[in-house]
C-alpha cells in the first residue's frame, strides 16, 4: 500500500469505488491504449501553445509566468499528480487542464474530470502558497476548431469536498477490502476491471 496515491483515482472513484482497491491493493492497472498515446502527443502540443496564448479573457491581465507539466504532491493529503499547466500571478494562480473531451455538468459533484482538476488546485495552492482562483478546462483543438474552454471557480466548499473525497479513497485503501459498488450495468459493461468483480453478471 502506498503512502500517496495518484490524483487520477479521484475521477475513477466517481466511476466506481472499486477501482482504487484494484489499483492500490491488488496492483491491477488499467490498459495502455493507443488513445492514451495520442492524448500524450496532443498534451505536448498544447503545452507549446499555452505559452503563446493570451489569457486576458480571464479578466486578470496576463500571468507573470506559466509552468507546464507541474509535478505536485501533498504529504498532508497523501496524493500526487502532474498538472498540465499553472498560470501564476503575484497573489494567485489558475490551474489549467487540457482535455480532448469534456462534458460539463451543472452539478460539478458528478463530474470526475472537474473533481480531478479541483484536486490539482488544492495541491498547487500548497506548492505555490497562493490561492487558486479558478480552474480552466482547455479543450484540445482539432483541425479548424476555435479555442474552447470551461471555467470553474475554486471555493472553500469545493476544497472541503475534495478533501473528503480523498479521505474516502484513503479509507478504501486502508481497509484493503473490496468495497460495495452501486455502479449501473451500463458502467460495468465498459469497465476494464469487470472480470475481477465476482458479483457482476453482465
Amino acid at each position: 500500500m502506498m503512502d500517496s496515491f495518484p490524483i487520477s483515482l479521484i475521477r475513477q472513484f466517481l466511476f466506481c469505488p472499486r477501482i482504487p482497491y484494484f489499483n492500490e491493493i491488488r496492483g491491477i492497472r488499467g490498459l495502455h491504449t493507443p488513445w492514451a498515446e495520442l492524448g500524450k502527443l496532443n498534451h505536448e502540443k498544447e503545452e507549446e501553445l499555452v505559452q503563446r496564448r493570451s489569457f486576458e479573457f480571464l479578466g486578470f491581465g496576463e500571468p507573470n509566468r506559466i509552468d507546464t507539466s507541474v509535478r505536485l504532491e501533498s504529504k498532508s493529503l497523501g496524493v500526487h499528480g502532474v498538472a498540465d499547466a499553472i498560470l501564476i500571478w503575484t497573489d494567485f494562480i489558475v490551474v489549467v487542464e487540457f482535455k480532448t473531451v469534456f462534458e460539463p455538468k451543472k452539478n460539478w459533484r458528478k463530474n470526475g474530470q472537474t473533481q480531478q482538476a479541483l484536486a490539482y488546485a488544492s495541491l498547487a495552492e500548497e506548492r505555490y502558497n497562493k490561492k487558486c482562483r479558478c480552474i480552466l478546462i482547455s479543450l484540445i483543438r482539432m483541425k479548424n476548431q476555435k479555442f474552447r474552454y470551461h471555467l470553474l471557480e475554486v471555493t472553500d466548499e469545493k476544497r472541503i469536498f475534495i478533501q473528503k473525497k480523498i479521505e474516502s479513497i484513503r479509507d478504501i485503501i486502508k481497509m484493503e477490502k473490496l468495497p460495495n459498488s452501486s455502479a449501473a450495468p451500463e458502467k460495468c459493461v465498459q469497465c476494464e476491471y469487470l472480470n475481477y468483480c465476482n458479483d457482476r453478471n453482465f
